[in-house]
């Protein structure tokens, strides 16, 4: 891991995935002809306040709700737009998978830090293969998901993945982590 994020002074830039501009007319635009799936969650607190280092008081994060998907991560997730929009993200997903995945888009959310990882899921008795990268986005989290079950990403995949996140934890300027960012989700 890089030594600079390790010290506490590193912060997420909030600036970089603001909701509006994800939820903006031309980039749902392209969000919805994109060959990765893509999805905008916001997070669930519970009732009980604890205080933050900013002085604020969140409850702990418990669950997610969706507030955007794309065509292509409805596909991957096997959930109809209505239950997505409806229904909290612990009651679309199974069991086993709902602790890994809630407990990482709450370290994203909470952190600031991207992550991107490779997961096997079941989902519906279909097993797959999933690519993940998880962005800091308001209060919630972006995700960015490429079903790799029969193909794993190419190098150039891997690539533009990669350097997404090092301009996020580089702190490169907002116009070329969102640059980035469209490169990946193509």
């Amino acid at each position: 891991m890089t030594s600079f994020l390790r010290t506490p002074e590193w912060k997420a830039d909030n600036e970089l995935f603001a909701v509006s501009w994800l939820l903006s007319e031309p980039l749902q635009k392209r969000i919805t002809r994109a060959t990765t799936g893509v999805g905008l969650f916001e997070t669930v607190r519970s009732q009980a306040a604890e205080s933050t280092d900013a002085g604020q008081e969140y409850g702990s994060i418990v669950d997610f709700q969706y507030v955007m998907i794309n065509p292509v991560l409805q596909a991957i997730a096997r959930v109809t737009r209505e239950d997505c929009m409806s229904l909290p993200l612990s009651a679309l997903i199974p069991e086993g998978v709902k602790t890994t995945l809630i407990r990482r888009m709450a370290e994203v959310a909470e952190t600031g830090l991207p992550q991107h990882y490779n997961d096997v899921f079941n989902l519906d008795g279909v097993v797959s293969q999933h690519d993940q990268v998880c962005l800091k986005a308001g209060d919630g989290v972006l995700m960015l998901v490429m079903d790799v079950t029969y193909a794993p990403l190419l190098d150039e995949e891997f690539q533009r993945r990669s350097e997404l996140i090092e301009a996020i934890l580089t702190k490169a300027p907002v116009d070329v982590v969102r640059t980035r960012l469209m490169a990946v989700i193509v």
